[in-house]
């Protein structure tokens, strides 16, 4: 019983960090896509569009991007993005 609590919390752990990476890649997105001189609304379908796979091809650029604007802050990346309008 305790080996599937620990295998339950350990997925939850390992789902929560990835469900967070895909949210900071599309803010990255939308943050790019803004930057570009799109509006709130498409800049949010773009960033919608991007799904686990598309995220773990644009994750080196997102952290590189966070990295140089955010110090290194995913937080700080989907905070900014959320404040410009990113529905993430």
């Amino acid at each position: 019983m305790t080996i599937i609590i620990i295998l339950l919390a350990a997925v939850a752990v390992f789902y929560f960090f990835l469900s967070r990476g895909r949210k900071a890649v599309r803010a990255f997105f939308y943050t790019l896509a803004r930057n570009r001189g799109e509006g709130v609304g498409d800049a949010n379908r773009g960033a919608r569009m991007i799904g686990f796979r598309r995220v773990s091809q644009h994750n080196l650029a997102m952290i590189d991007y966070a990295n140089a604007h955010f110090n290194g802050s995913q937080l700080k990346l989907i905070d900014a993005a959320r404040r410009d309008g990113f529905l993430g």
